[in-house]
């Protein structure tokens, strides 16, 4: 009687055993609820291992990195670990795959990475630039992965309403100095950089797009350096009632196209 008892008292160690450690998702599932990302995260990455090709556990993979990024910036305003972690959800990110559930929570992540950004105070004017670029790009994307996303929608027409005449007014300073230097190619690429953003954040301004138009004609002839592949038009020539164009490209990545 007592090995019987001993019996059942091994097979009932042994369940329970079982059931703390036999199911990592459901684990991270409650840590996730929990609030606590980084206890959530490693249980999936466990499920992943044993399920490399589960694209469901890649998205709750990929939501954990970001929250985690996220609760870093909100308790230690930590820009860089927000950042750091949402480049390495990106590698679980399966756009065409991605489920109407997870689009919802990617683009409210994506809205308060640009907070984020939009809230950093930023080191020289080269980085506040990159900050409000980010921001941008950031509100853009999580209107693509959700329209009906009110935040995002509201903040980025707030930063565009309050940033339309600052942007106007730098886009013409440069066209103004490329017309008095000339020979300087980089401020007529600044002037219609500038501008381009002003008519995107009033696309109805028509000043706005007509001193866009003559900058263009200035820049049809100029590379941009920091285009993947910059292609001008390097001459034009009539030939009775023939237009002949020349078009110069230059591959700027180094990869065969």
């Amino acid at each position: 009687m007592k090995s019987l008892s001993f019996l059942f008292s091994i097979i009932f160690l042994s369940f329970l055993l079982i059931q703390c450690g036999g199911n990592p998702e459901a684990e991270g599932d409650d840590f996730y609820a929990q609030g606590k990302y980084k206890q959530a995260l490693s249980k999936y990455l466990e499920v992943k291992k044993n399920q490399p090709q589960n694209s469901i556990i890649d998205e709750k993979i990929a939501l954990a990195y970001m929250q985690y990024g996220n609760e870093m910036f909100e308790k230690r305003s930590s820009l860089t670990s927000f950042v750091g972690n949402f480049e390495k959800a990106q590698e679980y990110i399966h756009p065409d795959e991605a489920g109407p559930d997870f689009k919802k929570e990617y683009s409210k992540t994506l809205y308060k990475l640009a907070v984020a950004y939009n809230t950093t105070k930023p080191d020289n004017e080269i980085q506040k630039e990159q900050y409000f670029s980010s921001t941008l790009e950031n509100l853009e994307k999580a209107l693509e992965y959700d329209p009906q996303n009110t935040e995002a929608e509201a903040l980025l027409s707030e930063i565009k309403s309050a940033n339309f005449q600052k942007m106007y007014d730098k886009g013409m300073e440069f066209y103004k100095q490329a017309k008095k230097e000339k020979t300087n190619g980089d401020l007529y690429l600044s002037a219609e950089f500038y501008l381009k953003r002003a008519v995107s954040f009033d696309p109805l301004n028509e000043e706005a797009k007509k001193q866009l138009s003559l900058i263009r004609k200035e820049t049809l002839s100029i590379a941009n350096p920091h285009s993947d592949f910059p292609y001008v038009v390097a001459a034009m020539q009539y030939r009775g009632p023939h237009l002949f164009i020349a078009f110069t490209g230059f591959n700027n990545i180094g990869e065969d196209m």
